[in-house]
């Protein structure tokens, strides 16, 4: 069966001991199965008596016990479920375990080390696939307490085998100090992406590859979007993110303008869940591992306001999706300027690479993907400005844009919006000039009541942070209440003209590609399917190495110029394409055989 993540299933939650072995949750985990699911994440609780409590326990009611677990995951396992077992700390006077405040911390962390050290025994007996070493506490997951996670998680790799993770809030998943430790960045992915009550699926869509326009969460996505700001942390760490939990209530503005007292609305919840599948079947590329959906009840019922899908419109929508049925978008996108990783999902995609050596990867798909042909200079730049406006007296905030001290634009109008579907984006184009000192934007009418909030400044297809910037106005932030903010363009040249390179590593993913390296000495695997490439540059000899009965390889290379090389190369039975408009200089070297 196709599936669309490697890891794609549930949470479950326990609440009593002895609940993963009871009869409902085997039934649950069988129904589980059935939706297309090939994971579950168990999550057990451990406990502290208060939010200043030093000493964490495993109460015998509420806590499962070992034999328990046990039989737990191995009725998972009989479903065809990988396990993913999650341990989550509860404060029986109600703290909320983001605002645990022990009084001694290093007793803490020795008596929740001890605790977690015993159910990483377990998970190792049990087989589990992945072990969650903690759940949201954020109070305690900075630089300074770094010791003690490092001392946490070598004692547990002492005893458990498998893969690492801790489930980190969305608003935490930046702050953790130890993600280099572990082997996975869980994030419990619950960004808020409209106010509106009832948006659409591209509502929420365009939402998910938008920054916030909430102050907080601007901030605390990095002024990226959601689908960046995840990606920005795999990027960070170099490892793969898992979604330890994601999901939506069946309620008006299930997806974050949710306001009690709650309205049931099945049909929320289903809207919410399909545009979460088409932004991650397209965005989530090799670096997404993959999702535990929240929740499944494991008595295998449901309240009507709650998470579960179960029995709801959004059941069938997840089924869908993880039989590999779903609606996948196909995007076009265009390289920056400069040298940077495509990790695209699914869809029958379009790359145009743009400048700079960069690492692409396309998943199932037919996918398109185009090298530069022009080599030097950019001639020309364009710089791309999206956000929103307070108004006054019926008049947005007027943005104009300065290169070497002289406009480039006229006058831009934002106006106001009530979520990141009312963004509004303008496009300034301009010839270069022998070369670029500073880029300014101003705010032009800065008068009372008049603010600009920028959410994406490019230059170029190159995404500008805040640190780029001096805001005297708002530092830190692409936000103007008055004067202006200024981009000192001295050592960034390549923002406006260009990386004069272009050597790409290319990665087609399954699927009928069609691979232009262009430019540049490319390395390039088309993957599974009948791939094609067009290739036309250099004079010299096509060099066609064959394996065994096997009569011609997977895959073709694509480029204008320079010596492309194609690796990774499995044959198949069937008869790639390669075409060239001159002769040119092509090595396909052979790796295995089907």
């Amino acid at each position: 069966m196709a599936r669309i993540f490697d890891v794609q299933g549930f949470g479950a939650l326990s609440e009593w001991n002895g609940q993963f072995s009871s009869l409902s949750a085997i039934q649950a985990f069988q129904t589980i199965a059935s939706l297309g699911s090939n994971s579950v994440e168990l999550t057990a609780r451990i406990w502290t008596q208060t939010g200043t409590s030093n000493t964490v326990f495993a109460d015998p009611a509420k806590t499962e016990s070992d034999a328990s677990l046990l039989a737990g995951f191995k009725a998972s396992q009989a479903a065809g479920l990988s396990v993913v077992f999650k341990a989550a700390i509860s404060s029986e006077d109600g703290t909320l375990w983001n605002a645990l405040a022990p009084t001694n911390v290093g007793a803490f962390f020795a008596s929740y080390k001890a605790e977690i050290v015993h159910l990483a025994t377990i998970a190792q007996e049990g087989g589990v696939q992945t072990f969650v070493i903690g759940n949201e506490m954020e109070s305690l997951t900075g630089q300074q307490y770094l010791g003690y996670w490092t001392d946490l998680i070598s004692a547990v790799r002492q005893v458990y085998h498998g893969e690492l993770t801790y489930a980190a809030a969305t608003d935490e998943a930046s702050k953790v100090s130890f993600w280099s430790e572990l082997d996975t960045i869980g994030v419990n992915t619950y960004p808020p992406l409209s106010n509106n009550m009832n948006p659409t699926v591209q509502d929420l869509v365009h939402a998910w590859n938008s920054v916030p326009i909430d102050p907080y969460w601007a901030a605390a996505f990095e002024y990226k979007s959601p689908v960046d700001y995840l990606h920005s942390l795999s990027e960070q760490y170099n490892k793969p993110v898992l979604m330890t939990e994601a999901g939506y209530q069946s309620i008006d503005g299930a997806a974050g303008g949710a306001q009690a007292p709650f309205t049931t609305d099945p049909a929320a919840q289903a809207d919410a869940y399909n545009a979460f599948f088409q932004v991650w079947t397209a965005e989530g590329g090799n670096w997404l591992e993959g999702v535990e959906l929240w929740q499944w009840d494991l008595n295998n019922q449901y309240s009507s306001l709650g998470y579960s899908p179960m029995g709801k419109p959004a059941e069938a929508v997840v089924s869908q999706y993880f039989q590999g049925n779903g609606y996948i978008p196909s995007l076009t996108v265009n390289g920056s300027s400069i040298a940077e990783v495509i990790d695209l999902g699914q869809g029958n995609n379009v790359v145009h690479t743009g400048l700079g050596n960069k690492v692409i990867y396309c998943g199932a798909g037919n996918d398109l993907i185009i090298g530069p042909t022009v080599a030097g200079p950019l001639k020309t730049t364009t710089i791309t400005l999206t956000g929103y406006g307070s108004e006054v007296n019926g008049v947005g905030a007027q943005a104009e844009v300065f290169v070497n001290g002289k406009a480039v634009s006229g006058l831009l109008n934002f106006t106001s919006a009530i979520d990141s579907s009312g963004y509004q984006t303008y496009t300034v184009t301009f010839n270069n000039p022998a070369s670029i000192t500073s880029l300014d934007i101003g705010l032009m009418n800065a008068t009372p009541g008049v603010a600009l909030h920028l959410k994406d400044v490019s230059v170029n297809g190159v995404a500008l942070s805040s640190s780029d910037a001096t805001n005297s106005s708002a530092p830190g932030t692409f936000d103007l209440y008055v004067f202006y903010i200024h981009i000192d363009a001295t050592n960034h040249q390549n923002w406006f003209f260009g990386d004069q390179t272009s050597n790409s590593t290319i990665y087609g993913g399954a699927g009928n590609d069609v691979i232009i390296g262009g430019i540049g000495n490319d390395t390039i695997d088309g993957g599974a399917g009948i791939n094609t490439a067009v290739y036309s540059g250099n004079a010299g000899d096509y060099k066609v190495t064959h394996v065994g009965n096997t009569t011609i390889v997977s895959d073709t290379v694509a480029g204008r110029d320079g010596s492309d090389h194609l690796t990774n190369v499995q044959f198949l039975k069937f008869a790639d394409t390669l075409m060239a408009a001159s002769p040119a200089s092509v090595v396909i070297e052979s790796s295995g055989s089907t």
